[in-house]
C-alpha cells in the first residue's frame, strides 16, 4: 500500500491499513507459507518466507481472493478462483517462484467450492455445480481427477472452517460429511477407499451432528478427529473408522470443544474451547488425557495450528488488539505490516433473560463520554458461524468513534451455546424471526436500563442474515421508534431468495423452515420481511451486491420496490462484487454511506 492515509479519521484507517490473515504452511517446507492480505488494497494471495519475513503477491484478480494454501511439498500456492463474486469457480495453482496459474484440476468444470484437502501424495477437492449435484473429485500422485463421490444431498470435504480432515496423512482415505442421513444441521461423516471408491465406514445417529476436523499427522494411523452434539454440546473424540472405535475427549473446560490439530508425532491434539465467546487452546495427550492450557489470551482465537517443530501459533484479537498471528505468549510470529491498523475499542459483555427464560449474551462496545448515548443494534449475520464475541471490529469501531454505543445480541440460533439453544430456531420452523427479534431486544432493554442505550435514538445494523434481522425488526416491531435501519446484502425476500441462492443456501433454508417454498408457505410467508414491509416506519438504508449468489440482488430489488410503494423513505446502493467486498476502499466507502446516513437521522 502506498497511499498515505495518516490524515485520514481513525476509523478509515481501520479500513485501509493492511490486515494478514492465519498463515498456510508447507507441511514438508514449512518456511514457505501463503497468506490472505489486503496489503495491495484488496485482499490477495501472498506467500511469505518464514526464514527471511520475504512477501510475494501471488494473485491479482478483480474480486480479490479469500482461500489459499501451499501445497504440502511447498511447490505451489492452490487458490480459489472467482472472477465476479458470485463464488462460482475453480482452484488454481500457481508457482512458488511465482508464473501462470494452471487449473489444479482441468477436467473438473466450475462451481460453488464444497471444500478441498491436500497431502504429499494426493488431494480431494467438493464441488457443487447446481441444485442437488454435489461432487467430491480425488487426484492422486499427478494423475487425472477422479470422481470419488456423488449426492444429491449436500456434502462437503472434511471441515467447513478449518479446510481439514479430508485426506488422511497417506491419502488412502478420505472423509466426506453429508446430509443423506439427515439435514445440513445434523451431518453425518463417510470415509472413502480412495482407491477402491468403496465406503469405510458411516458414523451417523440423528438428530446428531458429527464433523471430522483432522486426520492422524502419520501415515498409516488411520485416525480421525471428529466433533459430536451427543451430550448436548459441541465435544471432540478420536475416530477410527476401520474398526469403529470412537473414544470421547473428556475437556475439562466448560463451553464447546474440538480438535483444530495434531502434534506431529500424533501423541496430542490441540483444542479449541469457546466459553461464553472466550477462546483458549488446550493440549490433550492421548496416552494419558493429561490437559494443559497452551493459549489463554481472552479475546477470540479465530485459527491455531501446530508447527512441524511441535511450536502452536494462533491468530488472536480483542476489541482493542488488532488481529495478529502469535505464539502463545502473545508474541508477533509474523511482522506486522505497516501502516498499523489503529486500535480499537474495548467490548464487554452484556446478559439479559429472554421471555422463555434463555440467558442471552449480547456485547457492548461505548463511545466516548456519559450515557445514555444512541445506540446502534447491531446483528451478526449466520445465523450460525458468525457469531460476535470481544474481538477487533472495524465496524463497530466505527460507530463508537462517531459516538453510538454498539449493543450486540447472540439469540437463539447462535453457536456457542449448546446444541438445545443453537436448535431452539427451528422448533417451531417459521418463527425464527420472532424468536430472534425476542433475544436482540431482551439484550437492547437490558442496555437500556443499565443506561447505556436511549430508546429514543436507536438505528440498527446488519449484513446478510444480519440484514435479514433489520428488515425484518423494522416491520414487526415498528413501536420502537427506529430513527434508521441498515441492511447490508440482506435476505430482504424470502421465497425468490430460495429459488435464486447457492445450492448449499437452499439446503440451510430446507433445513431451517423445514422445506421449501412450494411445500410450507406459510413459513416462508410468516418469516419474509417482505410480508411486514407496510407495517415500517424507519427510512432503509440498503447496501447490495449485484453478483451476490446468497442474497441476491433480484430479491433484495423486490423488498424495496414493494417498500417504495408503500411510501417508504429507500437509499439503496449497489455494489459490483458478490457477498462482500474484498476492497479496502469500497469497504470503508460503504461504512461511511452508512455512518452518514445515521447521521442524518440520528444526529
Amino acid at each position: 500500500m502506498t497511499k498515505d492515509i495518516s490524515t485520514l479519521p481513525v476509523w478509515q484507517q481501520r479500513f485501509l491499513a493492511p490486515a494478514t490473515e492465519f498463515p498456510h504452511w508447507a507441511s514438508e517446507r514449512p518456511e514457505r507459507a501463503v497468506v490472505i492480505s489486503s496489503a495491495s488494497g484488496i485482499r490477495q494471495a501472498w506467500t511469505i518466507d518464514l526464514s527471511t519475513g520475504e512477501r510475494r503477491q501471488v494473485t491479482d484478480t478483480p474480486v480479490g481472493v479469500t482461500d489459499a494454501r501451499m501445497r504440502p511439498d511447498g511447490t505451489e500456492v492452490v487458490w480459489w478462483l472467482d472472477d465476479t463474486g458470485n463464488e462460482q469457480g475453480a482452484w488454481m495453482a500457481t508457482p512458488w517462484a511465482g508464473g501462470e496459474p494452471r487449473r489444479l484440476m482441468p477436467d473438473v468444470a466450475d462451481g460453488w467450492s464444497e471444500g478441498i484437502d491436500q497431502v504429499v501424495s494426493g488431494e480431494a477437492i467438493g464441488i457443487s455445480h447446481g441444485d442437488h449435484d454435489y461432487r467430491v473429485y480425488v487426484q492422486r500422485d499427478g494423475g487425472v481427477a477422479e470422481t470419488a463421490f456423488t449426492s444429491r444431498e449436500y456434502c462437503r470435504i472434511g471441515h467447513e472452517f478449518m479446510g481439514t480432515g479430508g485426506l488422511s496423512a497417506d491419502a488412502s482415505m478420505l472423509s466426506i460429511r453429508h446430509s443423506e442421513s439427515g439435514d445440513i444441521l445434523a451431518l453425518g461423516v463417510r470415509v472413502i477407499d480412495s482407491g477402491s471408491l468403496t465406503t469405510v465406514a458411516d458414523l451417523h445417529e440423528p438428530p446428531f451432528g458429527f464433523q471430522p476436523t483432522a486426520w492422524s499427522p502419520t501415515p498409516g494411523d488411520q485416525r480421525l478427529a471428529v466433533t459430536h452434539d451427543r451430550s448436548g454440546w459441541t465435544r471432540p473424540a478420536i475416530w477410527e473408522p476401520q474398526t469403529g472405535e470412537m473414544r470421547d475427549l473428556p475437556v475439562s473446560a466448560p463451553g464447546e470443544a474440538w480438535i483444530v490439530d495434531w502434534w506431529p508425532d500424533a501423541s496430542a491434539v490441540l483444542v479449541l474451547v469457546r466459553h461464553e465467546m472466550v477462546t483458549r487452546l488446550l493440549r490433550v495427550d492421548l496416552a494419558s488425557g493429561e490437559q494443559s492450557v497452551v493459549a489463554d489470551p481472552g479475546g477470540e482465537i479465530t485459527e491455531a495450528a501446530v508447527r512441524p517443530d511441535g511450536a502452536v501459533w494462533l491468530q488472536h484479537s480483542s476489541g482493542i488488539m488488532p488481529s495478529q498471528t502469535v505464539d502463545p505468549s502473545g508474541e508477533r510470529v509474523i511482522a506486522a505490516l505497516e501502516p498499523a491498523r489503529p486500535p480499537g475499542r474495548p467490548i464487554t459483555s452484556i446478559f439479559a433473560m429472554n421471555g422463555a427464560g434463555d440467558r442471552i449474551q449480547g456485547f457492548v462496545m461505548l463511545p466516548d463520554g456519559d450515557g445514555p448515548f444512541p445506540t446502534v443494534v447491531y446483528s451478526h449475520g449466520g445465523p450460525s458461524g458468525d457469531e460476535d464475541a470481544d474481538r477487533y471490529d472495524t465496524e463497530w469501531a466505527a460507530y463508537a468513534d462517531a459516538g453510538y454505543a454498539v449493543v450486540t445480541t447472540n439469540y437463539r440460533g447462535s453457536d456457542g451455546y449448546g446444541t438445545e439453544f443453537r436448535d431452539k430456531m427451528r422448533d417451531t420452523p417459521g418463527e425464527e424471526g420472532d424468536r430472534q427479534t425476542e433475544d436482540i431486544l431482551a439484550v437492547l432493554d437490558a442496555a437500556i436500563a443499565s443506561g447505556i442505550a436511549d430508546p429514543d435514538r436507536l438505528a440498527f445494523s446488519g449484513w446478510s442474515w444480519g440484514g435479514f434481522m433489520g428488515l425484518y425488526m423494522a416491520g414487526r416491531h415498528p413501536e420502537r421508534n427506529w430513527r434508521a435501519m441498515f441492511s447490508g446484502v440482506p435476505a430482504a425476500e424470502l421465497v425468490s431468495a430460495y429459488w435464486e441462492c447457492s445450492p448449499e443456501l437452499r439446503d440451510i433454508d430446507r433445513a431451517f423452515m423445514g422445506g421449501n417454498p412450494d411445500e410450507v408457505p406459510e413459513r416462508y410467508a410468516q418469516t419474509n420481511p417482505l410480508t411486514h414491509v407496510e407495517a415500517v416506519r424507519a427510512p432503509v438504508l440498503i447496501i447490495a451486491g449485484d453478483n451476490d449468489i446468497r442474497c441476491t440482488i433480484g430479491q433484495v430489488l423486490r423488498w424495496c420496490e414493494a417498500f417504495e410503494g408503500a411510501g417508504g423513505d429507500l437509499t439503496l446502493y449497489r455494489f459490483g462484487t458478490g457477498h462482500h467486498s474484498n476492497e479496502s476502499e469500497e469497504t470503508a466507502n460503504q461504512i461511511g454511506q452508512v455512518l452518514d446516513f445515521f447521521a442524518k437521522h440520528l444526529g
